[in-house]
C-alpha cells in the first residue's frame, strides 16, 4: 500500500521483529470498530473493545506475538497486517487532501501511485454487497450470518492473494468496505489534493547538518536510509558513535554436566574467534581516516554473549602471559585507533585489560572529556608520570583497592570537575585507594561535583579526611554536588557530623545522603549549618539495622518539625525524602477480625477508619512550602531512589497550590538525586573558568 507498510511487510516476513507478550493482544480483535468507519453503515457493539490506534512498533509487537504463538500460519500472518494497513492506507490518502504532514512527505508521485493503488483496490471491492451488520452482543456462544456466502469462492481468494487481507472474517470485509465509501465519499467533496511545496531534503545543507546535530545516533541511521542526500549528511554522525564488542558465539551442545576440558576447549576456541572478528572490525576502522575523524565516543567492553569468566575458563587467567598475549593485539590496534582518533570525546572501557603504555595515549587525546572505566585491569609496568589530560568527567568501578594503577590516572587530571566512585556489589573490598596515595593525590582541588556509591563504613570517615586535607591544603573546595551511597551498613550520626565539617565552607547546592540511620531533624539543622545556599535536599532514611538497602520508610518524627527546620534553607527548591506513601501496610481491620474469629461483616461497616484512607499527601507538600518559600518541588522516593510521587508547587494571589507533578519532572528529580545504580552526577563539557 505505501513504502512503510512494504518495509513492515519485509520485516515480518523476515521474523525482523521483536516478541512481545499478551499486554497488546486484545487489540487484535477483528470485532473492532474502526476509526474511519461510518456506524449508520455498520453497526458492531462489542463490550470492552477499545478502536483499534496502535503506532508502528505496537503493530511489530503483536504481529511478532501472533507469528510465534502457533495460532496462526505464516499465509495468515500477511493477511492479518490488514487490520493495520488498510486504515493507514486510507489515512495517507486522506491526508493528501486534507493537507496533514507525515515523514515521507505529501509529493505527487507518491500521490499518483497511491491513488492508483486505491482505485484498483475499490473497484475490487465492488462485487462485495454493501450490508448492515447489526450484532448487539459478541460472545462465544453468539455468531452473525456471513452476508458474502453468495460471492464465488474463487473471487474472495483472489482478493485475499492480492491485497493479503483475511477475507475469511466478514467483520474485516465489511468494515474494509465502510471504510472505502466513506473514503470515496470524501474525495469528491474534496478532489484537489495539496502537495507540499518544500520538503526536507530542500532545507540548506547547514540546516540538515544542524537539526542532525540534535538527532540521536538511532534516529540518524534511520535517516541515513531514506535518500542518497541524507545518506551523505549522516554518514558522518553514524561514525561519530563506536563500539568494539569482544562478543563470543554462543558455544552449542554443552551443559553444567560437560567435561571441563571440553567446556575449556570449547571457550578457548569462541574467545579465538571472537578476537579475530573484533580485529577485524579494528582494521576496518584503521583503513577508513573518514571513520576514524568522525569518531566522538568510543566504547570497549565484552559482549553478552561471552561468559564474565570465559577467559578463565579457557585457561587465560589474570595475570598470566596467555592473557597478556591474548589483549596484546587488541590493545596495539586500538593504539593507532587511538592515535588516530584525535576527537574523541568520551571513552567507556568495560571488563577490558589495558597495557601501561597505552594510558598515556589515553590521557592525550586531545578532546577527551568523559571517560568510565568499569572492572578493567592496568598491567604492571614503569610508568613515572602521565601526560595532563583535559578529561573533566571520571567514572571508576573497581574490583578492589588493589587496583592502584587505576587511581593513577587521577594524576593525569588537573582539570577533573566531576568524580565518580564505586564497586561491584560482589566485590567486599574497600572503595578508597591506599593512603599513601591519598597523601599525595587529592582530586577535590578541583572535583566540583561527587559520587560515591557503596563506601564500607570504616572508609566514611576516611573520606572526610580526605576532604578535610583539600580544604586545609588550597584554601577551599568547589564541590557543588555531594551524595554518598552507603552500604549495607549504613551512615550514622558521628559519621555524618564529621562529613559535615569536613565539608562546610563548600559553595554546595545539591546534597544527598543515602542510607542514613537517625533521621532527627536536627539532621537537617546540621545540614542547614553547613550549606545555608542548598537548592535541593535529597535523604534516605533507614528506619532499620536490619535493612542492608534504602527503602521507603517511617520517619521518626512528625513531618512538620521537618518542615519547620526548611524555613533555614532560603533558597532551597527540591526536597526529596523516602518517607513511605503507603498507609495501608498493616491493615487493622484484618488483625481485628482475626482476633474476633472472623464473625460476619455488616455490609455498611467501612473497611478502613480515616487514617488508614489517608491519602492527602498533597497537604503535606503545602506544609513544607509554607514553611520554606522558595521550594519548587517535593518527592516521595521508592526503593530504587525513583520518585513515586512529586508535586509542583505554586504560589498566587489565592495562596499555595500543590499539584502532581508532570511526568517530565521525574527525570529532572533523578538529575538532582542520582539513582543508586547509576552512580554519576550529569556530566559537565566546558573546563572551569580558571581564577585570576
Amino acid at each position: 500500500m505505501d513504502s512503510e507498510d512494504e518495509r513492515l511487510i519485509e520485516a515480518i516476513e523476515s521474523d525482523d521483529a521483536n516478541v512481545a507478550y499478551g499486554k497488546h493482544v486484545r487489540c487484535l480483535q477483528l470485532h473492532t470498530e474502526w476509526a474511519d468507519h461510518d456506524t449508520t453503515e455498520l453497526k458492531h457493539v462489542q463490550r470492552g473493545v477499545p478502536e483499534l490506534r496502535l503506532d508502528h512498533a505496537q503493530e511489530r509487537d503483536i504481529l511478532a506475538y501472533l507469528k510465534r504463538g502457533g495460532n496462526h500460519d505464516n499465509r495468515h500472518i500477511v493477511e492479518w497486517l490488514a487490520v493495520f494497513r488498510i486504515p493507514r492506507f486510507f489515512s495517507t490518502i486522506r491526508g493528501f487532501h486534507t493537507g496533514t504532514l507525515d515523514l515521507l512527505g505529501r509529493h505527487k508521485p507518491r500521490y499518483d501511485s497511491l491513488i492508483r493503488r486505491w482505485k484498483e483496490l475499490y473497484h475490487d471491492l465492488q462485487p462485495f454487497p454493501r450490508v448492515k451488520l447489526v450484532v448487539e452482543d459478541v460472545d462465544e456462544e453468539t455468531t452473525a450470518p456471513n452476508p458474502y456466502e453468495q460471492i464465488p469462492t474463487e473471487l474472495i481468494r483472489a482478493f485475499e492473494k492480492r491485497w493479503r487481507v483475511n477475507a475469511e472474517s466478514y467483520f474485516m470485509i465489511s468494515m474494509t468496505i465502510a471504510s472505502a465509501d466513506k473514503l470515496a465519499s470524501f474525495l469528491l467533496e474534496t478532489p484537489e489534493p495539496i502537495f507540499q511545496q518544500r520538503c526536507l531534503q530542500h532545507l540548506p545543507p547547514e540546516l540538515l547538518h544542524y537539526t542532525v546535530e540534535f538527532m540521536d545516533h538511532e534516529s540518524v541511521r534511520y535517516l541515513g536510509s531514506t535518500s542518497r542526500l541524507f545518506r551523505q549528511i549522516s554518514i558522518t554522525y553514524i561514525y561519530r558513535h563506536r563500539s568494539l564488542v569482544l562478543k563470543s558465539i554462543q558455544l552449542q551442545n554443552t551443559t553444567p554436566s560437560t567435561p571441563d576440558e571440553e567446556m575449556a576447549e570449547g571457550m578457548k576456541w569462541a574467545i579465538l574467534a571472537a578476537k579475530e572478528r573484533l580485529l577485524e572490525q579494528m582494521q576496518t576502522i584503521i583503513d577508513n581516516p573518514g571513520m576514524l575523524e568522525a569518531i566522538r565516543s568510543l566504547d570497549l567492553f565484552i559482549g553478552t554473549r561471552m561468559p564474565h569468566d570465559g577467559l578463565s575458563i579457557a585457561g587465560i587467567g589474570e595475570g598470566s602471559d596467555e592473557r597478556r598475549q591474548y589483549f596484546g593485539t587488541l590493545l596495539a590496534s586500538l593504539g593507532v585507533i587511538l592515535n588516530e582518533a584525535v576527537n574523541i570525546q568520551t571513552l567507556r572501557i568495560i571488563n577490558w585489560d589495558l597495557s601501561p603504555d597505552l594510558v598515556p595515549i589515553i590521557l592525550s587525546l586531545p578532546l577527551l572529556r568523559s571517560i568510565k572505566l568499569m572492572n578493567s585491569r592496568i598491567w604492571p609496568g614503569e610508568i613515572t608520570s602521565y601526560p595532563p589530560s583535559p578529561v573533566l568527567n571520571a567514572h571508576f568501578i573497581l574490583d578492589s583497592r588493589k587496583e592502584i594503577r587505576m587511581w593513577r590516572l587521577l594524576t593525569g587530571m588537573p582539570r577533573l570537575r566531576v568524580l565518580s566512585i564505586s564497586r561491584t556489589e560482589t566485590d567486599d573490598g574497600s572503595l578508597l585507594p591506599p593512603v599513601a596515595f591519598r597523601n599525595v593525590t587529592n582530586p577535590f582541588k578541583t572535583v566540583e561535583r561527587f559520587f560515591a556509591s557503596c563506601p564500607c563504613s570504616t572508609e566514611v570517615d576516611q573520606f572526610s579526611s580526605w576532604i578535610r586535607s583539600a580544604k586545609v591544603t588550597y584554601g577551599k573546595l568547589r564541590l557543588t554536588h555531594f551524595k554518598i551511597a552507603a552500604d549495607s551498613v549504613g551512615l550514622y550520626v558521628v559519621q555524618i557530623g564529621a562529613l559535615l565539617d569536613a565539608l562546610s565552607g563548600a559553595p554546595m547546592r545539591h546534597f544527598s545522603l543515602e542510607g542514613i540511620h537517625n533521621a532527627n531533624p536536627q539532621l537537617l539543622d546540621k545540614i542547614a549549618d553547613a550549606f545555608p545556599d542548598l537548592e535541593s535536599l535529597a535523604l534516605h532514611y533507614r528506619h532499620s539495622l536490619r535493612q542492608s538497602r534504602t527503602r521507603s520508610a517511617w520517619w521518626p518524627a512528625p513531618t512538620w518539625h521537618y518542615a519547620q527546620v526548611l524555613h533555614r534553607l532560603p533558597k532551597l527548591k527540591h526536597f526529596i525524602w523516602n518517607q513511605t506513601v503507603n498507609v495501608l501496610e498493616a491493615p487493622s481491620y484484618i488483625l481485628l477480625r482475626m482476633e474476633d474469629g472472623w464473625p460476619t461483616v455488616p455490609d455498611d461497616e467501612p473497611l478502613f477508619d480515616e487514617v488508614e484512607m489517608f491519602f492527602g499527601w498533597d497537604s503535606v507538600a503545602k506544609l513544607f512550602a509554607s514553611y520554606a518559600p522558595s521550594l519548587e518541588t517535593i518527592a516521595f522516593v521508592v526503593t530504587t531512589g525513583v520518585p513515586i510521587l512529586h508535586y509542583t508547587i505554586t504560589r498566587g494571589p489565592g495562596g499555595i497550590a500543590c499539584t502532581p507533578s508532570q511526568p517530565s519532572i521525574r527525570d529532572k528529580i533523578i538529575s538532582l538525586d542520582p539513582l543508586t545504580f547509576s552512580r554519576t552526577w550529569e556530566e559537565v563539557n566546558t573546563p572551569a573558568r580558571e581564577e585570576e
